[in-house]
């Protein structure tokens, strides 16, 4: 019984052995007719770019839509598309004989307002006047207080006064007392001689001087009334309140307009020239109409568009980005672009803005990349489908293979590479070793070398081992077995 257990162990191990060597020979030995042939490139060095892909739609620099905010009937179209316009520029305007009331209304107020505004800023011109009014309205209020002041004697007048009224009295009488004489002594009749009626026209102005003398010196003598003193009272103090107010004016003239004022009518003219200007349709930009709706004579209502203008003097594409890759992305790298109304062209282009903000569309989080075209032409036109490639990282000057020369062996990137050994002999199998190339005569083999990836392309990858070297034939489809054998020889650490 113990000697037939020891032989089923003995022809277990055998077989395991026979089964590895076929295994290896599958490896290592020359394919067979009715194998593929084995795809191989010479191993070298090169650049690895690696690019970030999207699409998006061309766009000009700057676009504006001009839209009419008046009703009216269109009277003059300045322009016609392909025009190139600057900032300022009038474009089209509604007939003047067909404006609507806001616009009429606005004609005629603009001009008061405007007037208005002038006064408040002209402050020069009152300034003579403001002064003037201040010096007159102080001698006023001088005058009513000299006055004012002259009640407060118990008579209108004092000693002086009484006294000179007193002797003007005495003059007036005595010179009546000497008039009369005269007339008396003159014979005739003043109807009728000459001499007498001229005597008594003297003496009848004498007796009218000395009344008025005699009722001056009782004035004077008189003490005032309360209706005169209350009288002098409202005078004075009105002209007080006239000298208060032409100081204000003085004041404020020559400190200018008020501020407030000033804003307010600026605002009126602001809103009459408003009105004025939705009567015509102004280019905001500098650039080229590319869209041109209405002619002499359409009619047209507020929300109407009417002109498109476009900057062309560059261009730019917004690219969705996802989230993934936005983080590899630069101001300033560097980009191609094609389009597909553009078949044998590439354009260039550099990145020039990153959104800092995400959006989320179906639950995928991408950003906005613009990038501007470099060397743009007539051919590329605003709105053309656009793909881009963005260069991200490049490296130069090391080993590179195409991406499907790496195999994912036991979660280790492999490639396979073309090597030989003298005929007859059995290779051991392996993952470490001296890689020799293809001899005429010897049998080749294919070997499996672990490298380490760096940098990658959509098509090509970095690879770095110490056991490879440029001109290494490096195997693209590698047999199945060989594949197989590499993920047994790494599961047991060979």
């Amino acid at each position: 019984m113990g000697k037939f257990i020891t032989w089923v162990i003995i022809l277990v191990v055998v077989g395991i052995i026979a089964y590895g060597g076929y295994g290896l020979y599958q490896q290592f030995a020359p394919a067979s007719a009715s194998a593929p042939a084995l795809q191989t490139v010479k191993l070298a060095k090169g650049n690895i770019n690696s690019t970030v892909s999207a699409d998006g739609t061309l766009r000009s620099n700057q676009s504006a839509q001009l839209s009419w905010e008046a009703t009216g009937k269109v009277g003059t179209v300045n322009v016609k598309i392909g025009d190139k316009v600057t900032a300022g520029e009038v474009l089209e305007s509604l007939d003047p004989t067909a404006l609507p009331n806001s616009i009429l209304t606005a004609q005629v107020d603009i001009v008061t307002a405007q007037q208005a505004l002038a006064n408040l800023v002209d402050t020069q011109s009152t300034l003579p006047a403001a002064q003037q009014a201040v010096i007159d309205a102080q001698t006023a209020v001088d005058n009513a207080q000299s006055h004012r002041d002259m009640m407060n004697y118990p008579t209108r007048g004092n000693a002086e006064q009484i006294a000179s009224a007193q002797a003007n009295y005495l003059r007036a009488e005595q010179l009546v007392d000497m008039l009369r004489t005269k007339y008396d002594e003159t014979g005739g009749d003043p109807t009728v001689d000459h001499a007498k009626a001229e005597a008594l026209t003297t003496l009848n102005n004498a007796i009218t001087a000395r009344n008025l003398a005699l009722a001056t010196m009782n004035w004077y003598k008189g003490n005032w009334t309360s209706t005169e003193i209350a009288t002098a009272d409202a005078a004075l103090n009105l002209a007080k309140a006239k000298l208060a107010d032409a100081q204000t004016t003085l004041a404020t003239v020559k400190k200018g307009p008020d501020p407030q004022k000033i804003a307010a009518a600026q605002r009126r003219i602001d809103t009459d020239q408003g009105i004025l200007d939705t009567q015509k349709l102004v280019a905001p930009i500098d650039g080229v109409v590319t869209v041109l709706n209405n002619k002499p004579g359409d009619l047209v209502n507020p929300g109407d568009v009417s002109i498109r203008i476009d900057d062309t003097s560059s261009f730019f594409i917004d690219l969705q980005v996802s989230e993934l890759d936005v983080a590899k992305i630069k101001l300033g790298q560097p980009a191609t672009v094609t389009f597909d109304a553009i078949p044998n062209n590439t354009y260039n282009a550099t990145v020039s803005a990153i959104s800092p903000v995400g959006t989320t569309i179906n639950g995928v989080v991408s950003f906005i990349v613009t990038i501007q075209i470099t060397n743009p032409d007539n051919l590329i036109k605003t709105g053309m489908t656009a793909s881009a490639n963005i260069l991200v990282d490049s490296i130069n000057n090391v080993l590179v293979v195409p991406a499907k020369a790496i195999k994912l062996v036991r979660n280790q990137n492999v490639v396979y590479v073309l090597s030989s050994v003298p005929s007859g002999t059995t290779p051991q199998p392996s993952t470490s070793g001296t890689i020799k190339a293809p001899v005429s005569g010897e049998t080749n083999i294919v070997v499996p070398v672990v490298v380490q990836e760096g940098a990658s392309s959509d098509t090509h990858v970095q690879i770095s081992s110490s056991r490879l070297k440029v001109g290494d034939l490096i195997v693209l489809n590698p047999p199945a077995s060989a594949i197989s054998e590499t993920s047994t020889l790494l599961s047991s650490g060979q």
